[in-house]
């Protein structure tokens, strides 16, 4: 597996599971190679004070190492500034989105539109509201 190859998908927002399906590797297996080294994880660990970033909970078991989406590329996909320590909890929270999430998104940017439209006259496809069809 070329693992540059795999980090740029990364970047891109290909899931393991794509990038596996890619190299016809296991998402587990690229969820391995893509992960950071032991030595920048005890870095993130101990500049959390093994608390979780998100809630604050003390982190006996399991940490879990989450990159933040902050790289540029794949030279600095492993950056201690690009992982934040996670409780499991937290962690599968920041890779899931539900639903009624993903629809009050959706009515937060209907609703900036209108407010746009409304105060700009400019509609969200560009063209001023007073331009007949």
């Amino acid at each position: 597996m070329d693992r540059t190859e795999a980090l740029r998908m990364r970047l891109e927002g290909r899931t393991y599971q794509e990038i596996g399906e890619r190299f016809g590797v296991s998402r587990q297996r690229v969820q391995q190679v893509l992960s950071a080294p032991k030595h920048i994880k005890e870095l993130v660990i101990k500049r959390a004070g093994g608390k979780c970033e998100d809630c604050g909970i003390i982190i006996r078991r399991s940490p879990q190492i989450h990159h933040t989406g902050k790289a540029n590329g794949p030279e600095d996909y492993q950056d201690e500034e690009n992982l934040q320590l996670l409780c499991l909890s937290c962690h599968l929270r920041a890779h899931t989105v539900s639903e009624e999430t993903k629809e009050r998104q959706s009515e937060n940017i209907a609703a900036r539109r209108l407010r746009v439209y409304l105060k700009t006259g400019v509609a969200p496809g560009g063209l001023p509201k007073d331009i007949p069809d």
